[in-house]
């Protein structure tokens, strides 16, 4: 099934590509699109036992403690500038998390990744399980109207 899942993923970057470089030009995406979607500037992590992910700067600012928990053996991928902002302020090992294709190149293995957001991110569970991790989702929770979605979509989403 994460192979229908990749093809998918990889047709919808394809049509995507083109009108993802222009919106690049805006300054609020001028870091996080070329970063998320092209890789430049977007490193593999330094090593790291534990990998933290939240999507923006609410969500970096909750996890903040429990990543100064881990000095330097932590590593958080965010996907908004204001999220990467405030994590480069907690580790330096911070990074966007790229478009799903490039995950299984760009992931490094750690012993735990820590995903503290709302979505679902099936590429980042399966490989970071690929790679020997164990996942921890934190402030996992589903609206009923994006239940319902899921739903729709529950032949993917069984993995997680």
């Amino acid at each position: 099934m994460i192979i229908i899942y990749y093809v998918l993923v990889l047709a919808a970057f394809a049509l995507g590509a083109l009108p993802l470089a222009i919106l690049a030009f805006k300054k609020k995406y001028r870091a996080s699109i070329p970063a998320r979607f092209f890789l430049f500037k977007n490193p593999k992590f330094d090593a790291s036992r534990v990998h933290f992910h939240a999507c923006s700067f609410g969500e970096v600012r909750s996890i903040a403690p429990l990543v100064s928990k881990f000095k330097d053996a932590a590593a958080v991928s965010v996907v908004t500038k204001t999220g990467f902002d405030e994590a480069k302020k907690i580790t330096q090992n911070t990074r966007f998390l790229p478009f799903e294709i490039f995950l299984p190149f760009w992931l490094k293995p750690a012993k735990i990744t820590v995903i503290f957001e709302a979505e679902l991110w099936l590429g980042l569970v399966f490989w970071a399980k690929f790679k020997g991790s164990r996942v921890i989702l934190i402030n996992a929770r589903i609206s009923d109207r994006s239940y319902k979605s899921y739903l729709k979509f529950g032949f993917f989403y069984r993995y997680l």
